[in-house]
């Protein structure tokens, strides 16, 4: 089932570099486009399949994929 989280990234990203960075966490995750999206450059909503992995195993893949995240709401 997809499921929708909003996580924070703790360093900034060019817009081209923020959608390159969601894509693969989609990819990897099974997620798809996010279906909202924050105001805010730094606050970014995230789909997964909940199936495939849990909203704890976000920041380990965020990071083979270089960039630091928390999770603000799932």
């Amino acid at each position: 089932m997809m499921h929708e989280t909003l996580i924070h990234i703790d360093q900034s990203l060019s817009e081209r570099e923020k959608n390159q960075f969601i894509k693969k966490m989609c990819d990897e995750c099974g997620g798809t486009k996010p279906r909202h999206h924050s105001t805010k450059d730094h606050l970014v909503f995230l789909t997964y399949d909940d199936t495939k992995i849990a909203p704890h195993d976000l920041p380990a893949i965020a990071q083979k994929h270089g960039a630091r995240i928390e999770i603000v709401d799932f």
